[in-house]
């Protein structure tokens, strides 16, 4: 479960981002509130951090079984 959104989201707020996170069971999740961002300029603010983030999850989903 890779959870993410930005600290000014006012539709995936991080308050219920943070609380779907928490209440998520998988074995492997992460979460990241991009600073300064809303819900659709965070791949603007931060691409090289967001790509970086998605593959990190991945390869940890993919190595750790």
């Amino acid at each position: 479960f890779y959870a993410f959104t930005g600290s000014d989201d006012e539709i995936s707020t991080p308050e219920n981002v943070f609380k779907l996170y928490e209440q998520c069971p998988a074995k492997v999740k992460a979460l990241w509130v991009a600073p300064n961002s809303d819900h659709s300029n965070i791949i603007f603010n931060y691409t090289d951090q967001y790509f970086s983030n998605i593959y990190l999850f991945l390869n940890s989903t993919l190595t750790d079984k």
